[in-house]
């Protein structure tokens, strides 16, 4: 990798640009992609995503038994068990069709001075070693770019890509078992809390200084901001769908940076909360029911993270 420092002007005067004169440019490419990025999130109901599944567990009661004499000890009634729901609504799309920005001329990027202090134009390969390869990283690190992002409530600087969560956690809902609604029925939850996607909101980069490039007729010419925010547009937009080792992409857990809150699945911990009910008809007692409903409180069974990091 070869990283090269622009020409700019300076009092009519040729000058190589300063370090913050590039950190603008590569934060100027990470707006750019902020404002039409081309590997995007979304998600549905539930519908098969392109992720790994996120698990919500809840306890469900165990079935209800009943005896004709007496009632079944709480050891021979059905224990609570495990209700797991798959989700997996979230789907990862890119752009298709991009692509890079031809360089016919060999004159179409910025200049620098070469070893023996000549003035070269950059090729294709110098733009994204000194630019576009570190404004990804920046668009996967730094708030004021980081496009995607899960959030469960609405946070400033965001809008909602969908109403539709991401992720669900849900408990059983302890109020509505009651011993004289046996047999209850097994499943009854309550929703804890919801995640849903967040796009950022752009905040403008600007840079104050602009590089040069080779004309026509070989004249150093400044480019406008118009024509160099095209060139790093094309180029950023394109290296993060396609570029090796540079590619974005989303997963969730394992390595890269975290987008946003971690989803946590709760379940209660208790062991069994053991009911009785006796059912009286015409005065005779031949229907002793027995029932055992969660019970506990909320403990964290699994967390899940939006991460996102460059891939091959």
């Amino acid at each position: 990798m070869t990283v090269r420092t622009p020409l700019k002007l300076a009092t009519a005067d040729l000058q190589v640009m300063a370090a913050a004169d590039t950190t603008a440019l590569v934060n100027r490419a990470a707006y750019l992609y902020s404002t039409s990025p081309t590997v995007t999130l979304d998600v549905g109901p539930y519908a098969a995503g392109t992720f790994t599944a996120m698990v919500d567990t809840r306890m469900k009661a165990g079935a209800m038994s009943t005896d004709v004499t007496n009632f079944d000890l709480e050891a021979e009634t059905a224990e609570p068990t495990v209700n797991s729901i798959s989700q997996t609504g979230m789907a990862e799309s890119t752009v298709a069709g991009l692509v890079t920005v031809a360089d016919t001329s060999s004159k179409k990027f910025p200049v620098y001075l070469d070893a023996d202090n000549n003035i070269q134009a950059m090729t294709l390969q110098d733009m994204y070693d000194s630019f576009i390869h570190d404004a990804l990283d920046v668009v996967m690190a730094s708030q004021p770019f980081k496009t995607w992002n899960l959030w469960d409530t609405a946070p400033v600087g965001y809008t909602q890509v969908s109403v539709s969560p991401v992720f669900t956690d849900t408990i059983a809902d302890l109020s509505l078992y009651t011993a004289a609604g046996i047999a209850e029925s097994l499943d009854q939850p309550t929703t804890v809390k919801i995640w849903q996607i967040w796009q950022k909101n752009a905040s403008v980069s600007a840079y104050a200084d602009r590089p040069l490039y080779i004309d026509g007729s070989n004249n150093l010419v400044e480019y406008t901001e118009a024509e160099f925010d095209a060139i790093l547009l094309a180029l950023v937009r394109y290296a993060a769908v396609n570029l090796a080792n540079h590619k974005i992409r989303y997963f969730i857990n394992g390595t890269g940076t975290t987008c946003g809150q971690a989803m946590t699945d709760t379940i209660l911990n208790g062991t069994g909360n053991y009911q009785t009910l006796e059912v009286v008809v015409n005065g005779v007692s031949d229907d002793y029911r027995a029932q055992e409903f969660p019970d506990g409180v909320p403990v964290v069974a699994s967390t899940y993270y939006l991460k996102v990091r460059k891939v091959a």
